[in-house]
């Protein structure tokens, strides 16, 4: 039984990683738009980061958390939301927030302060936004974007692109690809090296940062347009360009491991398909003396034997 349903998950999850990724043939992407919660013990807020001046600013990109040189400021994306998130956690569990919000308000600017003062409020309306948005009205992938910036920007105010950068970051890089699905394969993988050039400096938020990634991104951008053979060449050309050959073999072992599995599962559920019926006819037939109790037995019996003798052999 343990094995049976091993082989159900791994085969229900590769049928799904398709469907995870976004392609320019696929609907509107989605991220994570709240951090998760960490355990207070880990979170403890430094009110430093809010008050702090920088003498040198920097650019701060997504991934980065927040630490003592950085202003609220100068958060976007995660990080932001990671600082707000911590420092109404804090408050809260301490039950003083509005006192530290007194103690923030002369340090920050009226812009900032507002943001961190209404941030539960924003947060929850913008989950209740997002959740009661029809998206499948809109034909095309830009007019989703467009929707959800939108609604953002009514949630969010001037603050939607800095709170959601990510988000928008992902969505912006999605519309940007679907360039590829007018190109032939022939330049299918120049054409996705520019694309890849252009969005270099977001490479982090977009999960670009080796070339394995990369390899993997390019695979779910194929146009669904191009031909076994053409795909074939193009991904033998991104395997050379993107992977070692100790990573290509991997691959190729992963892959066969996969398809062994799903085609265990035909198999499985094939015969089984053809022992109820067998055991429908045979309680019309042979069994039809047994009494409801007795045909139960023996079915079930039949069934856990099938499946004994079908991963005994496989």
């Amino acid at each position: 039984m343990f094995r049976l349903l091993l082989i159900l998950m791994l085969a229900f999850l590769a049928s799904i990683v398709g469907w995870l990724d976004f392609g320019p043939d696929n609907p509107l992407p989605s991220v994570e738009s709240n951090v998760d919660r960490a355990d207070s013990t880990q979170v403890a807020l430094n009110h430093n980061v809010l008050f702090k001046q920088v003498p040198s600013k920097r650019k701060v990109t997504s991934q980065d958390t927040a630490d003592s040189s950085m202003t609220l400021s100068e958060l976007q994306g995660r990080a932001l939301q990671q600082q707000l998130e911590t420092f109404w956690l804090t408050c809260q569990s301490e039950q003083n927030c509005q006192t530290q919000l007194s103690q923030l308000r002369a340090s920050l600017s009226d812009q900032d302060y507002d943001l961190v003062a209404n941030y539960p409020e924003l947060k929850q309306q913008w989950q209740y936004t997002i959740g009661s948005m029809d998206l499948n009205q809109f034909a095309t992938l830009a007019e989703k974007v467009a929707q959800v910036k939108r609604h953002a920007e009514m949630v969010w105010g001037l603050e939607s692109s800095r709170v959601l950068a990510d988000e928008f970051t992902l969505y912006d890089f999605s519309l940007d690809a679907q360039s590829l699905i007018s190109q032939p394969s022939e330049v299918y993988v120049h054409q996705y090296q520019q694309l890849i050039e252009r969005w270099q400096a977001n490479e982090a938020t977009l999960s670009l940062t080796s070339d394995v990634a990369r390899f993997e991104k390019a695979l779910t951008l194929l146009p669904s347009s191009y031909a076994s053979a053409q795909r074939q060449q193009v991904v033998e050309q991104l395997s050379s360009l993107y992977l070692t050959p100790t990573q290509v073999s991997d691959i190729l072992d992963r892959q066969q491991q996969v398809a062994t599995q799903e085609q265990q599962v035909i198999d499985y559920q094939s015969q089984l398909s053809e022992l109820k019926v067998s055991l429908s006819s045979q309680r019309i037939t042979t069994f039809a003396q047994m009494n409801d109790s007795q045909w139960q037995a023996y079915y079930q019996q039949q069934i856990d034997q099938f499946r004994i003798d079908f991963f005994d052999s496989n």
